[in-house]
């Protein structure tokens, strides 16, 4: 390769790496929001740079993430949701400073993202290939769920899982799921187990499965308000 062609090669693995400019949404347990120009596959690795403001000391952030979910926003371009591909204690610095050094881009934005805020559940589900064929549901949306495995998963897997609700009325819902990213926990000295926390994508769901997933969200979100009526 000549020196011209080396050089040509260079630079544009340089603009393909180069991180790219995101608006900064909202970051909750750990799932950093934000503004893209394109839409982004989930399970997609990438990296992002977020504009700091003054008192920052940088005025730019350039973090690893994957992406675990992006569709359009009601506005312009798309909203991502992400994992920083960090450990625990530097995540809890991020997280800090994209609240204390990034402006929102626009309040509805940010209004729109919490109208689909994840649903927190704690719900066994089963399948053939799971670790030990069990795991815990996290959080559930009509659009996926994230696991706690006793074990690694491997991305892009499909599978088919069972979850076992806790409202009599819903009972069982069986999805066909996709791992779109995963976070392998440290392993301690005294287990053999390392723990997984997995996002799984629904894939073409039908309408009775989704009826069921939307009528157990429903579920839950009436009794939390029940529970908030009766501590008043």
């Amino acid at each position: 390769m000549g020196l011209s062609n080396a050089l040509t090669f260079a630079m544009l693995n340089f603009f393909r790496s180069a991180p790219e400019w995101v608006h900064f949404i909202d970051i909750r347990e750990g799932n950093i929001c934000f503004l893209l120009r394109q839409s982004k596959k989930a399970g997609s690795k990438m990296r992002v740079r977020f504009p700091l403001t003054l008192p920052a000391p940088k005025d730019k952030l350039d973090v690893s993430v994957t992406v675990t979910a992006c569709r359009p926003s009601r506005g312009d371009g798309y909203i991502g949701v992400a994992q920083p591909n960090l450990p625990p204690t530097e995540r809890n610095e991020l997280a800090e400073t994209l609240r204390k050094y990034c402006l929102v881009r626009a309040p509805e934005q940010l209004a729109e993202v919490r109208q689909t805020e994840r649903t927190r559940v704690s719900l066994r589900v089963m399948g053939r290939n799971l670790p030990y064929y069990r795991a815990v549901a996290l959080d559930l949306t009509p659009g996926g769920m994230k696991l706690d495995c006793q074990g690694p998963l491997q991305v892009g897997s499909v599978m088919e899982l069972l979850i076992d609700t806790d409202v009599t009325s819903v009972g069982e819902i069986v999805v066909n799921a996709r791992v779109a990213w995963t976070l392998i926990a440290p392993q301690t000295a005294d287990s053999e187990i390392r723990s997984c926390v997995a996002g799984m994508q629904f894939l073409a769901p039908n309408q009775g499965q989704m009826a069921k997933v939307n009528s157990y969200l429903s579920a839950v979100a009436k009794r939390a308000e029940n529970e908030q009526v009766g501590v008043q």
